[in-house]
C-alpha cells in the first residue's frame, strides 16, 4: 500500500501509540517539551516499532542548547538517531507556512535545507526497509 506520514505531538502521542502500529516512528525533537513528551511515550511506541529521532530546528537556541537536547534525548532508552541535525533555516521555516516540502517553497530549492531534507527522507525510507530503487 501507499506510505503515509503524520506529525503528532504531546498527548496525541499516547493515544496514537495505543492504536497505531507503524513500521517506524519518526520523532522530531526541537525543544525540551518534545523530549519530555517523547520520554513518556517511548515505551508504548517501541513495543510496536523502532523510534527514529530527528533533531529538527533544535539548533535555534544555539549550539549549547542543541547539545543539551541531544544529551537529554540520549538518556531515553531504545531510540535511534538520524546522524545529521536539520538546522533552523528560513527555507525550512517557510515549509510550515506553505505546507510544502522545502524544495517547493520560495528560495528553498537547492539550499542546504533542501539537501539535508532529501538525505533525511532517504534515511527514513532506508531504515523503513524500502529498497534503494524505490526511494
Amino acid at each position: 500500500g501507499a506510505a503515509e506520514a503524520r506529525v503528532l505531538a504531546g498527548a496525541e502521542l499516547l493515544v496514537v501509540a495505543a492504536i497505531v502500529t507503524p513500521d517506524l516512528w519518526i520523532c522530531p525533537v526541537d525543544n525540551r517539551t518534545a523530549i519530555e513528551s517523547l520520554a513518556e511515550v517511548v515505551p508504548a511506541m517501541t513495543e510496536k516499532a523502532p523510534c527514529y529521532v530527528v533533531f529538527y530546528g533544535a539548533d535555534a537556541g544555539g549550539i549549547n542548547t542543541l547539545r543539551g537536547l541531544q544529551e537529554a534525548t540520549r538518556l531515553i532508552p531504545d531510540v535511534e538517531y538520524h546522524p545529521e541535525v536539520i538546522p533552523h533555516s528560513p527555507a525550512a521555516f517557510r515549509t510550515q507556512a506553505y505546507y510544502s516540502p522545502v524544495w517547493d517553497v520560495p528560495h528553498g530549492k537547492g539550499t542546504a535545507a533542501h539537501h539535508l531534507m532529501v538525505g533525511l527522507c532517504d534515511a527514513i525510507l532506508k531504515r523503513a526497509g524500502f529498497p534503494e530503487e524505490k526511494r
